[in-house]
């Protein structure tokens, strides 16, 4: 027995790109444009690249964990007297910590591994982590 709207596709948000695309396709479009502005192989290039690529994982998880706190809570915490500043700080900023050490957690595993955007980006002239495991496979375990 089917259940009606459970297989209906949900609308594409701009928060969803980047899960979509290829890194390949991400890391062809970093490479065409540093390579445009003249930052080809530099160490900031890199980093912008990885923060670019990565930076929707925080954000998607930051997010659900605003989604979940209830506007009672927060109108309970106005309504005995405190500031939004306080609300912020004794309220919503507990709630939201562990999906932000989440996503930050997540974001710093997946930046272990990615591979494509650091080598499309750089080459071989900033050696970043998974760059640096490439070349050691590659080339043996040497110091």
């Amino acid at each position: 027995m089917a259940v009606p709207g459970l297989l209906r596709p949900r609308p594409l948000h701009a928060r969803d790109i980047p899960f979509i695309l290829p890194p390949v396709i991400t890391a062809l479009g970093f490479l065409a444009f540093w390579a445009t502005v003249g930052l080809y192989g530099q160490m900031v290039a890199t980093i912008i690249s990885h923060a670019i690529f990565f930076v929707t994982l925080p954000l998607v998880t930051i997010s659900l964990g605003f989604e979940s706190i209830e506007r009672e809570i927060i109108e309970a915490a106005q309504t005995m007297g405190a500031d939004s500043k306080m609300v912020f700080r004794t309220v919503i900023f507990p709630m939201v910590r562990s999906y932000m050490v989440s996503g930050l957690a997540f974001c710093f595993v997946l930046s272990l591994n990615e591979y494509i955007v650091a080598y499309m980006v750089s080459g071989f002239t900033v050696e970043t982590l998974p760059i640096k495991i490439f070349n050691a496979l590659r080339y043996g375990y040497t110091r």
